[in-house]
């Protein structure tokens, strides 16, 4: 039986059936069992200019679900950043005052700033993973030419919180296994070149050169796994939202939604990440008028004024926001198309979903 039904185009024919109108007998009757619509051709280019029609169609729902999302980790990251950076410059003071006590200079550092940022960044991937469920919908609803309201698009998008934080949870699992291979491979060299070079009776610039040449060797070890991976569960969220499964089900569904299109989505992310450096040098940009420096008039060094970190905040949050409209979009943009074109579901089956 072909994937139009008995006899390719359409259900077997009835007793009688003319050919060419009568139900099922080939040309024009509805279709057999195995019978669906013919698939839309699934490509980079479509994929992106869906993600474009999805955020421009539902832009205030996108703008404030990101912003809603974005707001926790960028403020502590704000104060973290603050706090740390103004021991730092304590402590430069106390160096350029004369004190030379390395304890002293040590304990004028504030690490409690550098656990705040270390506490930043997991808020910001848990409520990134999180702002991604909320936006599935409006993106699968995109697709098939509706739009959202942002309040009905919270309210239902934190139906499958506690899934989409179990995958979160899994997924980081997955990343922190990924950069292992690169870890070993640099810490290796170094160690290989550091013994080479002990053997030769060198004086250790062995293991400097392979530190320092070994890295790019090493960051694009552990990129290459982290973008796999990436890429293998990208659809894993939009599977737990829209059909309302488990966290392990949600990531199978990933793996088996995205085989045969997994360079497509790597076309399509790569873009995107193009994008975002290309936003993020324009804002690296905009604060160099707040960056601190040397204070022409004392020689002492100063760090970000207060109108400095409240700008970088926001460019922090403005970025933050750029990236979670554009990955959550491409995401519920692609799994609605995919799912489309590979399993015949169509968009109006999967935004009822949400009804």
């Amino acid at each position: 039986m072909s994937d139009y039904g008995y006899g390719g185009y359409g259900g077997p024919a009835p007793t009688g059936g003319n050919g060419y109108g009568a139900p099922g007998d080939g040309y024009g009757g509805p279709g057999g069992p195995g019978w669906r619509p013919p698939a839309a051709p699934v490509g980079v280019g479509e994929l992106l200019g869906e993600t474009t029609r999805a955020i421009v169609g539902n832009l205030p729902t996108f703008l404030i679900a990101s912003l809603l999302f974005s707001l926790p980790s960028q403020i502590l990251t704000a104060i973290g950043t603050k706090r740390f950076t103004d021991s730092i410059m304590g402590m430069v003071g106390l160096g350029q005052g004369g004190v030379q006590d390395p304890a002293a200079l040590f304990e004028a550092i504030d690490f409690t700033g550098i656990f705040i940022i270390l506490g930043a960044a997991l808020v910001g991937l848990v409520c990134n993973f999180i702002c991604q469920g909320v936006l599935v919908y409006p993106s699968a609803e995109s697709v098939a030419g509706n739009r959202v309201a942002p309040g009905d698009a919270l309210a239902k998008g934190f139906r499958a919180a506690p899934s989409v934080l179990l995958i979160s949870f899994v997924l980081m699992l997955f990343y922190i296994l990924a950069t292992m291979p690169g870890m070993v491979l640099w810490f290796l060299m170094i160690v290989g070149m550091g013994a080479v070079d002990g053997a030769s009776g060198g004086g250790g610039g062995g293991a400097l050169v392979a530190m320092c040449c070994g890295c790019p060797v090493a960051i694009g070890a552990i990129f290459v796994p982290i973008y796999w991976v990436f890429i293998l569960f990208l659809l894993s969220i939009p599977s737990a939202v829209v059909e309302r499964v488990g966290p392990v089900r949600g990531l199978q569904r990933s793996i088996e939604l995205t085989r045969g299109h997994r360079w497509k989505l790597v076309g399509g992310t790569m873009v995107i990440f193009l994008i975002l450096i290309v936003v993020g040098v324009m804002g690296n940009i905009a604060m160099i008028p707040f960056g601190g420096g040397m204070d022409a008039s004392t020689g002492q060094f100063t760090g970000p004024s207060t109108m400095g970190t409240v700008v970088g905040a926001i460019v922090g949050t403005v970025q933050s926001m750029l990236s979670l409209i554009l990955f959550s979009a491409f995401a519920g943009t692609a799994y609605a198309r995919i799912r489309g074109a590979d399993e015949g579901v169509d968009a109006a089956s999967i935004a009822n979903v949400f009804s």
